[in-house]
């Protein structure tokens, strides 16, 4: 059987990620910590030793024992009455699962679910070189006409009226009172229209996940991200935060721009993913 976790039982899987040296995961963190949106789904409520961590509208985080029979002979049908509807409910329709560790969970999901002929590959990751970073161009002197750059405050997101940037911040964080709290966030106006924002997807203890979107097909490749980005690194800096980057490593345009913005290539990790 899989069983769903209350979030006062979310610190139960903490055992799980010291195989991984997870510890200070940022998503795997901000979840528990009760900061950013997931559930949590075990083989055993009282002492898990398998565990599928949803960070919502973001990623599954699969982590214990991938041979565990309670939970993998369990799997294929919770997908099929239970996670799969309640995602397409919510319009997500993809089942994005990663892998901390090399520990078999591959072939598990290979054995039920190759039929749904699923996407392998890998996300790399980076980290902060803040000196790299201080010695690289200021992009936010390339600012086009009629474009500013804007911290994202409570007044913003009332004036939100389209909900360009609720949405994002409804999406990851639990309320938005906790996102003030806990995280930040910066977006591109031009001309009166938000084209691109830049914002805390998972935050905790001054470690914050980055998230750009730049909303519209037209703008995108016009540096918009990038500027979005920039300040939000500056925030970091000035504010003894560390900012955290990872992308899908084909993303070349987002690998250029961490890069860009003083990250450097460290490990990667094997992502699994699925229409539901």
């Amino acid at each position: 059987m899989i069983y769903e976790l209350d979030k006062s039982q979310f610190e139960r899987i903490r055992s799980l990620m010291e195989k991984y040296d997870a510890q200070n995961h940022v998503t795997l963190n901000a979840i528990l910590e009760g900061n950013n949106r997931g559930k949590i789904y075990v083989d055993n409520i009282e002492k898990p030793k398998t565990a599928l961590v949803w960070a919502m509208f973001s990623m599954y985080i699969l982590i214990g024992d991938s041979k565990n029979p309670e939970f993998i002979n369990s799997l294929e049908d919770f997908f099929t009455h239970k996670l799969g509807p309640e995602n397409l409910s919510l319009g997500a329709t993809t089942f994005i699962g990663c892998f901390l560790g090399d520990d078999g969970w591959k072939d598990t999901l290979d054995s039920i679910f190759k039929c749904k002929n699923p996407e392998i590959g890998f996300r790399q990751n980076f980290r902060f070189n803040k000196r790299k970073y201080l010695e690289s161009t200021n992009i936010t002197s390339e600012l086009p006409e009629n474009c500013y750059v804007k911290k994202i405050d409570n007044e913003l997101l009332q004036s939100d009226t389209d909900e360009t940037i609720s949405v994002d911040v409804h999406e990851f964080w639990n309320s938005k009172d906790k996102f003030f709290e806990k995280g930040i966030g910066f977006c591109v106006i031009k001309d009166g229209r938000t084209v691109s924002s830049c914002i805390s997807c998972q935050a905790v203890n001054r470690e914050y996940e980055i998230s750009i979107v730049t909303y519209n097909e037209t703008d995108r490749n016009k540096g918009y991200g990038s500027l979005a980005a920039t300040a939000f690194v500056d925030y970091c800096v000035s504010n003894n935060i560390t900012p955290h980057w990872d992308a899908y490593e084909d993303n070349y345009s987002s690998v250029a721009l961490a890069e860009k913005l003083g990250f450097e290539k460290t490990d990667k990790y094997l992502y699994y993913a699925f229409l539901f």
